[in-house]
């Protein structure tokens, strides 16, 4: 796995020195790569602080922060050049547009490769850290053992495994991996040299009891519970005061300075938008006025921050009165009203007209919430807007945290399958978008963003 990330790392360098020097020579004539070619050993510097990150074995740590550790090395290599230059005298030797290129070249092409790279390592199976797998009974292991094998992108491959409340072999349920005792567990993770044991279960006692006993064989061990059983332990970070030990936490998206980050961002790239899509958005308007009778707009009241209730603008995509059309349709049609009970729309809604399919289709309905970011009751990025009403009560208790926050424009559950998840999943969804936040994952879901919305898997 490192190898291969090694090698992606020496093609993302040769890829974005090829792609500069290729655009270079045509906009400003052709360059001596012979000139260039120092610059290569030095951008070397790269892979070793990719090293130094642990990127080589990135194990855990979520996509946005491998992406922010791999621009801030990309800029930091890029600065220590522009040093270099300026102390060897060297700079007015050097094409300037080729070195801020290659720099602005790299910071796309060192994430992209890496992506790439382990795509094709899970597609042939070798992606991916061989573990042993202790669990409490056989089912929670084969269970565990499902999820990580349709889940290569986890990076847990399990190779062995251990169930301490294992039957007698006349009740036994089989188990999808080698199941071995307790005694016979260890000695195949000592003998075999695996570094990361995994515990499924009560993960936050367990840990603190099993790190004694197997402390001696693996140098890692990695605790797993139940999906968002662990989230209230997000933020927590080791400290020190003196001779005092003890355990932070802090949320960044419930500071202020988390908030006013997103803030500005929200400001500056809405506000450019609007002004580059304000033709589209005139179209669009004609478009849909001509097509039904009726305002080119749709308010509908939400839920936002505090609990307060705002009207979230949407191009009109359903016949002029649709509400009162929804309450006799869901009278008439009992599956049509559990479809709705459960997600809060309709797979084939009869009040959507012509023009109004297209724009769900392309998600382009959503345009005008830009204008609710602007008036600061929506974020590009954030938890679903609730719909006013039994959404509330069926999004239950997390509701209090997506309260504290901006609704989004997008979030984790557009790019995760919108169409396929409930209001609850949702729910869980938002809670860990809010609980995990940095702005890095925000720019991570705005680019998710762009191939589900072409994929038709927004609407």
């Amino acid at each position: 796995m490192g190898i291969g990330l090694l090698m992606a790392d020496a093609l993302s360098i040769l890829i974005a020195l090829g792609l500069t020097w290729l655009l270079r020579s045509w906009i400003l004539g052709p360059l001596k790569v012979a000139d260039e070619l120092n610059f290569v050993p030095i951008f070397l510097l790269y892979c070793a602080l990719n090293v130094m990150q642990g990127l080589y074995e990135p194990l855990g740590i979520p996509v946005e922060e491998q992406i922010r550790r791999i621009v801030v090395d990309v800029f930091f290599v890029g600065s220590f050049m522009t040093a270099l230059f300026f102390a060897a005298k060297a700079g007015s030797t050097q094409s300037r547009s080729f070195f801020y290129g290659f720099w602005a070249a790299q910071v796309l092409s060192g994430p992209l490769t890496r992506i790439l790279c382990r795509r094709i390592m899970q597609a042939l199976g070798i992606w991916g850290l061989p573990v042993g797998l202790l669990a409490k009974t056989v089912d929670d292991l084969n269970v565990a053992v499902d999820y990580l094998q349709a889940h290569p992108e986890a990076g847990l491959r399990p190779v062995i495994g251990c169930a301490e409340d294992a039957p007698s072999e006349a009740n036994a349920v089989p188990a999808k991996i080698p199941l071995l005792p307790e005694t016979a567990f260890q000695q195949t993770l000592q003998e075999q040299h695996f570094t990361t044991l995994v515990i499924l279960g009560e993960a936050a006692e367990t840990l603190l009891k099993k790190r004694k006993v197997y402390r001696s064989y693996v140098s890692t061990i990695v605790a797993l519970d139940r999906p968002g059983t662990l989230s209230e332990l997000c933020g927590v970070q080791f400290s020190q005061y003196g001779s005092y030990y003890g355990l932070s936490m802090s949320h960044p998206l419930l500071r202020r300075r988390g908030q006013w980050t997103k803030r500005l961002a929200d400001v500056v790239l809405c506000g450019a938008g609007l002004i580059l899509i304000s033709p589209l958005f005139l179209l669009l308007m004609l478009l849909i006025r001509l097509d039904s009778p009726g305002p080119a707009f749709y308010v509908q009241k939400r839920r936002g921050k505090g609990g307060k209730t705002f009207g979230m603008i949407k191009f009109r995509t359903m016949v002029d009165g649709a509400d009162l059309k929804l309450r006799d349709y869901l009278e008439a049609n009992p599956a049509a009203k559990a479809e709705w009970d459960a997600y809060q729309k309709l797979s084939n809604d009869p009040r959507v007209t012509r023009m109004g399919r297209f724009l769900r289709r392309t998600s382009l309905d959503e345009l005008p919430q830009l204008i609710n970011i602007l008036k600061g009751e929506m974020s590009l990025v954030g938890p679903r807007p609730i719909v006013i009403g039994a959404a509330v009560e069926q999004y239950g208790p997390g509701i209090a945290y997506a309260d504290l926050v901006l609704p989004g424009l997008t979030g984790l559950w557009q790019v995760s399958g919108r169409n396929d998840c409930t209001i609850e999943e949702h729910a869980a969804m938002d809670y860990q978008y809010i609980m995990t936040w940095s702005i890095w994952k925000d720019v991570c879901i705005l680019f998710q963003t762009i191939p589900a919305v072409l994929h038709g898997e927004t609407s």
